[in-house]
């Protein structure tokens, strides 16, 4: 009966000895599973995430099977209460898990984004300055920080808000524009989904500017046909700053409007 001992048996089994000395084997007696505070789970379907566990209910974490790659999954709202539900999940499980988030949130250029607000609490030298180590960490006193080189993109639930680049139009097409100026001089708004073309502007009142220095340059080349044209590049310019003053009082309306553009 001794000789077996000698057999080697699964991970979970192990023998028991009966009265009459018999060996039973049987499954190993395992403590039943608890959800602990602090920990990382991984529910059975493989389906959500658990990090830093806080209790039953407002955990965060992230539901990794989205149907949209390129969608957030990231939640503050998770349940974990049923120990049946849960097991620990691995370093490896939450790290991929956070990689898929920060190319959903910051793109495949993650690690060197600037960020729009600090939100460690303790860092203040080094922000924004490209003098940390990009990594996805388990820090055992805080729970789970993501850095890049400019600081601390994620932690205790929060993220960084992404520094945007500033980028200006190149092309008239990227700019919307819905007014302009029909052949009967009234101010009209386009249909949305007819095509713009190069005389249309971003807003009524733009379009109530240029009506105005349209009349202007008209009522302005008739003075100068009468008065004489004045040497010099202004807009506006007269002889004397009598005719200046004539001109303005007889168009004061238009110049009112004309500040629109400005």
């Amino acid at each position: 009966m001794k000789d077996l001992k000698k057999i080697i048996l699964a991970q979970d089994l192990e023998y028991k000895e009966l009265e009459d000395g018999t060996l039973m084997i049987q499954k190993k007696e395992r403590a039943p599973f608890k959800l602990e505070v602090g920990k990382d789970y991984i529910s059975e379907d493989g389906k959500t995430i658990v990090i830093d566990r806080e209790g039953d209910r407002w955990n965060n974490g992230f539901h990794t099977k989205r149907s949209i790659e390129s969608r957030r999954c990231f939640s503050t709202s998770i349940i974990c209460s049923k120990p049946s539900y849960w097991k620990e999940a691995t370093e490896e499980q939450v790290r991929e898990a956070f990689e898929k988030e920060l190319l959903a949130r910051c793109g495949e250029d993650w690690e060197n984004i600037q960020l729009k607000n600090n939100i460690d609490p303790n860092t203040v030298k080094g922000f924004n300055s490209k003098t940390y180590t990009p990594k996805i960490i388990k820090n055992y006193r805080r729970g789970w920080d993501v850095w890049n080189k400019n600081g601390l993109l994620y932690y205790d639930g929060k993220w960084a808000e992404v520094l945007e680049e500033k980028k200006t139009a190149t092309d008239l097409s990227d700019i919307v524009r819905p007014y302009y100026i029909d052949l009967l001089g009234k101010i009209t708004r386009s249909n949305p989904f007819s095509r713009q073309t190069k005389n249309q502007m971003t807003s009524k009142e733009l379009c109530e500017g240029i009506l105005a220095l349209q009349q202007l340059i008209s009522f302005r080349d008739d003075f100068h046909k009468v008065y004489g044209k004045p040497e010099g590049e202004n807009m506006f310019a007269f002889n004397t700053k009598e005719q200046k003053d004539i001109f303005e009082e007889a168009h004061k309306e238009l110049f009112e409007e004309l500040k629109k553009l400005y």
